[in-house]
């Protein structure tokens, strides 16, 4: 490339990078456009879907109200709608997002699967093995499909999703896990079409405890 060529590319993207800076003095939302235009660019729109799931990732601050109970900082977020809508694109960017992400899905997945499972190791004690939810504490966990999982499974992410911790009692061990992460779950309604007239737990079958763990 010419010397003058160069130049005159250097010189326009400096004066890009210039007017960028002015549009965001000007927009103090200007950067927060151009977060959303940045998360998960092969969707689009969707823009207040992205600026949930950032606003998941980003989280809160764990604190301890007056009555003395604590208050996760953790958020969680719950994605319906319809069939091919991109819910599982969005889980995926979420998950190369953070540093320290479980990515799985809810066909075949158990109660065992998602918390923890008493199995036998070599020696033929009995051990331990860290579920989904327990493999992120710490970071994200992304379940895909979570309509697929039984009913009566779903009932154990209860206690992970709000305290934050799991109670084992199997195999003779007792013990408590840690699950401190964020949740991040996708989930089709019935029939395949979102109908906004009815309820949310009456359109995805979930119950409603399990809704309302869910910030977003």
């Amino acid at each position: 490339m010419p010397q003058a060529s160069r130049c005159a590319c250097l010189a326009r993207r400096r004066s890009q990078q210039r007017l960028q800076v002015v549009r965001w003095q000007f927009h103090p939302l200007a950067a927060r456009d151009w977060l959303l235009a940045q998360t998960c660019p092969s969707l689009s729109g969707m823009y207040l879907v992205k600026l949930a799931t950032l606003l998941t990732l980003l989280g809160g601050v764990s604190h301890t109200d007056r009555t003395g109970m604590k208050v996760r900082g953790e958020s969680h977020m719950l994605l319906v709608g319809d069939a091919g809508t991109g819910k599982s694109q969005v889980l995926r960017y979420a998950a190369k997002l953070s540093p320290r992400s479980v990515l799985t899905t809810g066909i075949g997945s158990t109660a065992a699967g998602l918390t923890c499972t008493a199995v036998k190791d070599a020696t033929g004690d009995w051990m331990l093995e860290a579920g989904a939810l327990v493999l992120a504490d710490g970071g994200l966990c992304c379940v895909d499909e979570f309509d697929s999982i039984k009913a009566d499974e779903r009932t154990a992410v209860l206690e992970a999703m709000e305290q934050q911790t799991i109670s084992v009692a199997k195999a003779g061990m007792v013990c408590k896990l840690r699950t401190k992460c964020t949740v991040i779950a996708a989930t089709n309604p019935k029939g395949g079409k979102m109908d906004r007239s009815h309820a949310l737990h009456a359109q995805t079958g979930l119950a409603t405890p399990l809704i309302s763990r869910f910030d977003i």
